[in-house]
């Protein structure tokens, strides 16, 4: 009998631990939608040529384009799909 009791202890953390994993993928799914909407962030605001003009200006917007949103765009394709891979 007390192995009976060992093995529903056991089962009943796994089924908590499964919830609690559960629930992780839930919350990491809302934070990459979150984090996927928020990528046009990346080149705001946007930079007429009566704003701001000239070598920095180029400059700033070449380090925003192949910078910032470069990096937004391969943690968004790489780094957040291996969390989408994982299955539960």
């Amino acid at each position: 009998m007390s192995t009976l009791s060992y093995l529903n202890r056991q089962l009943s953390n796994k089924q908590d631990q499964l919830e609690r994993l559960h629930t992780c993928e839930r919350e990491l799914k809302e934070c990459r939608n979150e984090f996927k909407a928020n990528q046009r962030f990346c080149l705001s605001p946007e930079l007429s040529p009566t704003t701001w003009r000239g070598k920095l200006a180029k400059d700033f917007e070449r380090i925003r384009r192949d910078g910032i949103l470069q990096n937004y765009k391969d943690i968004k394709n790489n780094q957040m799909s291996q969390f989408h891979n994982c299955s539960f």
